[in-house]
């Protein structure tokens, strides 16, 4: 995997550097194209973005949608999440465009994890302090084990198609 030198990465927002870390990954697995659709205007009076997902890979007879995120797990939970709402609107996504939605975990350690969104619990375990002050918002957290490495769930999904 290409490391990206120290300059590239001041000039870089970490979510960023996690998408293309994703994206090039996924292009590696054999995918004919990943398009970043992060920030892509919806066609709407409003010209709202749409901010739903980050990527829209393609190939291998498969199209789905990538939501990344760039953050290191917890460690005194052996957890990482995301903001509720943002959950909820990957599952509407899913739901609204009938095509699977991968929620991808990368960090520091230049790991790419997640899991499917129709596959990862939700579960009412306690993963302590799920309200985020600093963004005054409830997160979702999701126990690392449930959390699969980026080759095996291509794979996993490619022969659940079939």
């Amino acid at each position: 995997m290409k490391q990206l030198d120290l300059n590239e990465i001041r000039k870089k927002k970490k979510g960023e550097i996690g998408e293309e870390r994703v994206a090039r990954a996924i292009k590696e697995k054999g995918y004919y194209e990943v398009i970043h659709v992060g920030g892509a205007v919806k066609y709407e009076i409003d010209g709202a973005r749409f901010g739903d997902a980050d990527l829209l890979p393609y190939g291998r007879g498969n199209t789905f949608w990538v939501q990344v995120k760039y953050k290191n797990h917890r460690n005194a939970y052996r957890d990482t999440g995301l903001e509720l709402w943002r959950f909820r609107r990957l599952q509407k996504l899913e739901e609204d465009s009938g095509m699977p939605v991968l929620l991808i975990f990368t960090d520091n350690s230049g790991q790419i994890y997640g899991n499917w969104i129709d596959r990862l619990p939700e579960d009412d375990k306690k993963h302590g302090n799920t309200w985020n002050s600093k963004d005054d918002c409830q997160m979702i957290y999701f126990w690392l084990r449930d959390l699969k490495d980026l080759g095996f769930l291509l794979r996993d999904r490619e022969v659940s198609k079939d």
